[in-house]
């Protein structure tokens, strides 16, 4: 059985095969707090993202990452390639979408320069509506959050964008994204999943994240 596309992506193994998975799915709330979490999910119609198995098959997660590399096209629009154990997969937005039954979202955003959100938003605004405080300070820290948001914002975290240099770190991505949710906004998840996989898989330094989603995309293909 085949296990690498090519040479360079068997060499992509070294990296790969001793870096730990980022689960997901981990948060074990209480009834007490589970259904604020739940009302934010449901509100953006990702309610198909608690189905999802917390569990993931470790070899194939870096067997996917090894071989993985995306690409962006006018007719597809951004997809990411991979090949595990015999199986090619190409992942579009709405394959995606169609695995973890959420929809796709007709809103692309991402950006991982800070000097970006600059231009969408003033930080101000986004930093006053997360912790209540004005005068962003150039950082922000889960500790800044609102009690609610900090569950959201962990939920972010292990499920959907990497983590940042320390665990209480919030990136002024992940700042937006809590922004638009907060204010009944709109995105696409599944592209966001899509490029954070694919920045995953060139930079040894991001845990790859994926939920059980590595074992439902190779039975789906």
């Amino acid at each position: 059985m085949k296990f690498f596309d090519s040479f360079t992506h068997s060499e992509q193994w070294v990296v790969f095969k001793d870096q730990p998975i980022i689960w997901g799915q981990r948060m074990d709330l209480s009834a007490k707090y589970n259904h604020l979490l739940r009302d934010y999910i449901e509100r953006m119609d990702w309610a198909g993202l608690f189905d999802i198995p917390p569990v993931a098959f470790c070899q194939l997660v870096k067997l996917f990452y090894s071989n993985l590399r995306s690409d962006d096209d006018p007719t597809h629009g951004y997809y990411l390639m991979s090949y595990v154990k015999g199986v090619e997969m190409i992942i579009s937005v709405s394959t995606l979408a169609q695995i973890l039954h959420i929809p796709s979202g007709s809103e692309l955003i991402y950006f991982l320069d800070n000097l970006a959100l600059q231009t969408i938003i003033k930080p101000n605004e986004f930093y006053e509506l997360l912790t209540g405080e004005s005068g962003f300070r150039g950082t922000l820290e889960a500790k800044d959050l609102h009690p609610n948001i900090k569950l959201l914002n962990r939920y972010l975290s292990e499920n959907v964008v990497q983590k940042g240099r320390h665990h209480d770190e919030v990136k002024l991505f992940q700042s937006y994204l809590l922004y638009i949710i907060l204010k009944n906004g709109s995105f696409s998840l599944p592209y966001l999943m899509l490029r954070e996989m694919a920045a995953a898989s060139t930079n040894p330094k991001r845990s790859p994240s994926i939920w059980g989603f590595i074992d439902q995309g190779v039975s789906t293909f």
